[in-house]
């Protein structure tokens, strides 16, 4: 386990949302879970070891690659705890670390931060072990949930968690 994710936790619920949200592929998801120690039916409110999950999320984008694994993320947000009112992508990118504090615990587990870079557009960063591509489809199914126009969410150039980088950076244009 590496040593800073020792004692950090993820909610069951965003378990439970990777397992739904899976579709023809949740037995995979199930028969990894259960090598790596880890409960296939977590109860919503249980919370779970950060590392074994990270290193399930892992396996699981390369047996179904990474626009499954982006999908399960997009899905997973219809499960995770969020605060209320997200109607403008601005107060999305706002709660974003309070969201994800909502659903991981521990003091090493992650952070968003985000900056405007124009009248509708920003780059938000996450600080985290996370796969990139399932990062990326929560935060747009987020921002997409919190407007009325299509927000696009990109991959920026520069540090990416899949290539050993402490965080990865995402455009964001409405």
């Amino acid at each position: 386990m590496t040593k800073s994710l020792e004692s950090c936790e993820v909610i069951g619920s965003s378990i439970l949302g990777v397992i739904n949200g899976l579709g023809a592929f949740r037995s995979q998801a199930e028969r990894l879970l259960e090598e790596h120690s880890l409960p296939t039916e977590p109860q919503p409110d249980q919370w779970i070891p950060m590392q074994p999950w990270i290193d399930v999320l892992n396996a699981l984008g390369k047996k179904v690659g990474p626009t499954t694994l982006y999908n399960v993320g997009k899905k997973t947000v219809e499960v995770s705890v969020f605060p209320p009112d997200l109607d403008t992508v601005e107060k999305v990118l706002s709660i974003m670390d309070t969201g994800y504090r909502m659903n991981h615990r521990g003091p090493k587990s992650g952070r968003w931060t985000y900056s405007m870079t124009g009248e509708k557009s920003a780059t938000a960063v996450f600080e985290g072990s996370h796969p990139c591509d399932f990062v990326r489809g929560i935060l747009d199914a987020l921002v997409n949930k919190g407007s009325v126009s299509k927000v696009t969410v990109t991959h920026a150039e520069g540090s990416c968690v899949k290539t050993g980088g402490i965080n990865c950076s995402y455009n964001i244009n409405w």
